[in-house]
């Protein structure tokens, strides 16, 4: 019913009894990839800001308390590109706006509304509100603002400060969601309990109630495309989705969905586990397009459609969870969503330069490449990815037959990486008929599917390191205070300034100078390949918490060894005065 399906074990559908879904008219052979750490339990996958995000159930490592985990997905590599954990509880699907990603929290420590780095998943705002409702809180992006809502009120929340700026009552309700359509020109809320049971359309910009349509029972918004919005009503026998137009909320439109479910993406209707098969449809009519390919003989279920791919999940033994990506029909005619679209235009071009260093890589203790020809690929603007010579590759390439394409590379052929012993399933890729003609004659190995990197004779973690990139930490006399809503969190003569291209300047503080009482730890980790691995702190000042606020490198990295043991706290999140001077806090990608 929602834009992001809940996958559960396959356990819990066989005492469920689960209805065996019908028959695909085509099955199709599908490149599953396998996530190391992903759950099988309440998994969820999300396209967002031109990403893939997933979301499950896990407990604390060694413990059973239980959290959920939101992680950025390299499903082409099947890697975890980088996530955090949040209490247990609700956590909706990731929302792109404003440069950033948005999720709401609801759990037993309240609701929030939370802004994160779309890369890192650092929390950089959040909004403490009481919007959840029986099911937990709900946001949409429309008019220039986040909207939030879940309970009895509607909040229009500014993405840049993260703070609401209006309050916009709604009778009593008990629950309310949100929703919005891909350009922001629709906000659509759904409203149960107070005064009874609507949908109502609002004006974008300012909140104002339109025009609002009764129903019976509890709504669920499934999405809203061409003008007009999808509901379910959760009581209805037979159950049905219905289209309202958004101008007037009367219905034109329905389609019968049994204990299935239904989804708006693409510009288009999507329908699974219904009495007449999965199918896309038109948005608009809710005439059925073409019935959806199953993901091999398996059958697992889908649980996402980004741009114009399917992806399928099922548990995996061992593993946890494994998806696969399945394009969709031609006849769906699915086009992408604005945000896709620019994010793929953006992608139109990549930087690719030839590197001096030997570059070795081993799995299974055995030599998979051997290179002093590597080359460095800026597939994301962050840092770069090392391409080998096919010539320097001594482990057998083994072709899995499935292919992924890049607006930039062109057409990749997936491969399995095979050493006496061990097997790299689609760990490379070659893209032999590249527009970029330096790339034909290379292999990419996925970084996390290999043991061990070398740069020269040295190990090398994360990434390559970018050549464009200097770390220079010098000791200073400088006097540092570091203040948080008017609480000091340390105060120190004797930082250590770490000086990293393109970030703004680091005051790593010696922990008796810092306040750790106020010090909360964390289960947050992060990896950088010229420092190291960093463990972080929360801040609770008493009257609030600040999430992830302050790091330490325990063991840094040789070259890095000058910050080892010393506190760092973001200049971004935290007011800073250097020489009893207030610095202004920098904008960077953890802003």
């Amino acid at each position: 019913m929602l834009a992001t399906v809940i996958l559960f074990a396959a356990a819990v559908c066989a005492t469920a009894g689960c209805a065996a879904a019908p028959a695909p008219a085509r099955a199709r052979t599908a490149a599953w990839v396998s996530v190391p750490g992903m759950s099988g339990t309440g998994l969820t996958l999300t396209q967002a800001g031109g990403r893939l995000y997933a979301s499950w159930d896990a407990a604390q490592p060694g413990t059973t308390v239980p959290r959920e985990v939101l992680a950025l997905l390299d499903p082409g590599a099947g890697a975890v590109v980088a996530q955090n954990t949040f209490s247990a509880g609700a956590l909706s699907a990731p929302l792109f706006a404003g440069g950033a990603l948005w999720v709401t929290d609801s759990g037993p420590f309240g609701e929030f509304l939370l802004r994160l780095d779309p890369v890192t998943l650092m929390v950089t705002g959040e909004l403490r509100s009481g919007a959840g409702g029986h099911d937990g809180a709900s946001a949409a992006y429309a008019g220039g603002s986040v909207w939030l809502a879940g309970g009895d009120e509607l909040l229009r929340v500014s993405p840049v400060t993260a703070e609401p700026a209006a309050v916009i009552a709604l009778g009593g309700a008990r629950a309310s969601s949100v929703a919005a359509s891909p350009d922001g020109s629709v906000l659509v809320v759904s409203v149960q309990g107070g005064s009874g049971s609507s949908v109502q359309w609002r004006d974008p910009r300012t909140g104002a109630l339109r025009t609002a349509r009764p129903a019976a029972g509890a709504v669920v918004i499934d999405g809203v495309a061409a003008s007009g919005v999808w509901v379910t009503a959760t009581g209805g026998v037979p159950a049905r989705a219905e289209r309202y137009t958004a101008g007037t909320m009367t219905p034109d439109a329905s389609v019968p969905l049994g204990k299935g479910d239904v989804r708006v993406a693409g510009g288009r209707l999507w329908v699974t586990g219904g009495p007449r098969g999965d199918y896309c449809a038109d948005a608009s009519s809710g005439r059925r397009l073409a019935t959806l390919p199953g993901a091999g003989p398996r059958r697992a279920r889908l649980v996402a459609v980004a741009g114009r791919v399917l992806y399928y999940a099922e548990p995996a033994a061992g593993t946890g969870a494994r998806i696969a990506p399945v394009p969709a029909p031609a006849a769906c005619g699915v086009a992408l969503s604005l945000e896709a679209a620019m994010h793929e235009k953006s992608r139109g071009s990549v930087r690719v330069e030839q590197g001096a260093k030997r570059v070795r890589t081993y799995l299974a203790g055995h030599l998979v490449a051997d290179t002093r020809r590597p080359f460095l690929v800026w597939e994301i603007p962050y840092y770069p990815s090392y391409y080998l010579p096919l010539a320097d590759v001594t482990a057998e390439l083994k072709p899995t037959g499935a292919t992924e394409h890049s607006p930039s590379r062109g057409d990749a052929q997936v491969f399995d990486v095979l050493v006496p012993g061990a097997t790299a399933g689609n760990a490379a890729r070659r893209y032999p008929d590249s527009p970029l003609e330096s790339l034909r004659d290379l292999v990419r190995f996925d970084w996390a599917a290999m043991d061990e990197w070398l740069e020269e004779d040295e190990p090398v973690y994360t990434h390559p390191r970018d050549p464009y990139t200097r770390v220079d930490i010098l000791a200073s006399s400088r006097h540092v205070r570091v203040e948080v809503d008017g609480v000091t969190l340390a105060e120190s003569a004797a930082p250590r300034i770490l000086f990293e291209t393109g970030l703004p300047p680091r005051y790593y503080l010696p922990l008796p100078d810092v306040r750790m009482e106020l010090l909360r730890p964390s289960d947050t980790r992060t990896h950088c390949p010229y420092k190291g691995t960093a463990g972080y702190w929360s801040v609770d000042t008493g009257d609030s918490v600040h999430p992830d606020i302050v790091w330490i490198y325990r063991t840094p990295l040789p070259e890095s060894q000058k910050i080892a043991g010393l506190a760092c706290f973001y200049n971004e999140k935290v007011d800073l005065y250097v020489d009893g001077e207030l610095q202004e806090r920098p904008r960077s990608p953890f802003s």
